[in-house]
């Protein structure tokens, strides 16, 4: 419970402008240096955003990239299966 509380103090000072202070806090945990560099890109376009409208339609763009990502990854591990398959059967 004390990380979430902690990660949506973070997310709340990156999202109302107070990167730095969050950034030097983010110091404070085990946790903190993979916190950043985890979630800049989706907390990047919500911090463009001008209200929480705005939010929800960049949080939507962002789960259908990483399903999309998920999927072409997938993808990718099949075609390299069936590859191995098609050299060596069993």
């Amino acid at each position: 419970m004390e990380i979430n509380r902690n990660s949506n103090k973070l997310n709340t000072m990156f999202l109302t402008g107070l990167k730095e202070l969050g950034t030097l806090l983010l110091g404070k945990f085990k946790w903190g240096p993979g916190f950043f560099s985890l979630n800049q890109e989706v907390l990047d376009q919500y911090a463009k955003c001008s209200n929480g409208e705005e939010v929800i339609k960049a949080q939507q763009q962002y789960l259908d990239m990483v399903q999309q990502e998920s999927i072409e990854a997938r993808l990718q591990g099949m075609y390299f299966t069936v590859k191995i398959k098609q050299c060596w059967p069993l």
